[in-house]
């Protein structure tokens, strides 16, 4: 198991803790609806930067397979697609 696999949700909590007392516990503070928008709109527009658009109207099926198919172990790594 790589390193960062483990140390990197330590660093997010830590870092949601953090932000959570410096604003004196309010936990309203940590909800921010322009910054939630544009994260979300800089990543939906990096990713039609990156990729086709016929790639990109093909996301919504790629999350729905991602959480419907079977994620066993023999078929994590081998390329083929989960039957």
């Amino acid at each position: 198991m790589d390193f960062a696999t483990i140390f990197g949700p330590f660093v997010a909590i830590s870092a949601i803790a953090i932000a959570f007392v410096l604003d004196e516990g309010n936990p309203v503070s940590l909800i921010n609806w322009p910054s939630f928008i544009l994260v979300i709109g800089g990543t939906l527009g990096a990713t039609m930067v990156a990729y086709p658009l016929k790639k990109f109207a093909m996301l919504p099926v790629f999350f729905w397979q991602n959480f419907k198919t079977d994620s066993s172990a023999e078929n994590l790594g081998n390329g083929a697609p989960a039957k």
